[in-house]
């Protein structure tokens, strides 16, 4: 239910309907559909709270009862624990997303505050002017992005592969791609509206500043 998505779908459909907000990324829901890993972490901790809730709920408290049927008809004791799991998917998404994205976070604060700039900047195929004027238009794109895709950046800059990145931001190497991907197209995007200037020397060679 984890890798095919349906387990989040429920849930977040069930929490809308009592107004409690839940939003699954689609970037996460890819995730734990490529990453058996990503969902061994998130299914244990599930079912141990589901276990719990369970047996409060429906054992002791007598929350489940055999007379009852809904318009699917019964609900059986399977019905009522998968029933728990759709609840305490929420407490347990946020959690593991919270903790992902200080994990990113922290690789971008490691590096300073002046890090994307400096990668961006090529001094040496560009006047000064020029360089700080394109380093600093493409910083300012890529400041805006999540974390995690500035994780990507930087560390893909200081030489680490596809897969050492997605092991040090607990993502999968395809997810790093995605990352690199999309920026290169932002980037292109943004020059071709004019929102970015690249001088001349960049322009050809969009795929080296990522």
């Amino acid at each position: 239910m984890l890798r095919s998505g349906k387990l989040p779908r429920l849930s977040q459909r069930k929490h809308q309907q009592r107004g409690i907000p839940l939003y699954v990324h689609d970037e996460d829901l890819r995730l734990l559909h490529n990453s058996a890993e990503a969902r061994d972490e998130i299914a244990v901790e599930i079912l141990l709270r589901a276990l719990k809730s369970f047996r409060d709920n429906a054992l002791v408290g007598g929350g489940w009862s055999p007379r009852h049927a809904g318009r699917h008809g019964p609900c059986t004791l399977t019905t009522y624990f998968i029933g728990q799991c759709v609840w305490e998917f929420r407490r347990v998404y946020l959690r593991w997303r919270r903790a992902r994205l200080r994990l990113a976070e922290q690789e971008v604060a490691v590096r300073g505050s002046d890090a994307l700039l400096q990668l961006l900047q090529t001094p040496s195929r560009l006047p000064g002017p020029e360089a700080r004027s394109a380093g600093g238009a493409l910083s300012e794109l890529i400041g805006k992005r999540s974390p995690e895709s500035q994780a990507v950046v930087l560390l893909a800059h200081e030489g680490y592969d596809d897969s050492q990145i997605a092991e040090r931001l607990k993502t999968t190497a395809g997810a790093v791609r995605q990352h690199r991907y999309r920026l290169r197209r932002d980037i292109k995007r943004a020059q071709q509206a004019g929102r970015v200037w690249l001088p001349r020397q960049l322009r050809s060679e969009p795929e080296e500043a990522v």
